[in-house]
């Protein structure tokens, strides 16, 4: 538990008594071809199928967070453009220094 969970107004949702009413659910409704892709994707989409298949989802946290993130976005907004990474202020001063992911220094070791 966090901060803001021990600090959270308790939420009163339960009752001493059972209701016992019947009810009908609301099922959502989906196209029963939604798990297909088409015939002929289009040409983004062909690029997002290709990149899904690069990805290693045999374990978890293997996939590449950016593009997999890139992939989703696509999935559920399509040509919407995707938004940027938001970071706290403090995150500029906390990496100050450091080396950006993925580009190692490529000088000598004798330094």
């Amino acid at each position: 538990m966090n901060f803001l969970d021990s600090n959270a107004t308790p939420i009163d949702i339960f009752t001493d008594k059972a209701d016992l009413r019947p009810y009908i659910a609301v099922l959502p409704t989906i196209a029963l071809d939604n798990l297909y892709p088409p015939d002929k994707p289009s040409e983004r989409m062909a690029y997002f199928m290709r990149l899904t298949d690069k990805q290693d989802l045999s374990h978890p946290d293997m996939a590449d967070p950016r593009e997999l993130n890139a992939i989703i976005w696509f999935s559920v907004r399509g040509d919407t453009p995707m938004p940027g990474i938001a970071r706290l202020p403090a995150f500029e001063l906390m990496t100050a220094g450091l080396k950006p992911d993925g580009k190692e220094d490529k000088k000598g070791d004798d330094e």
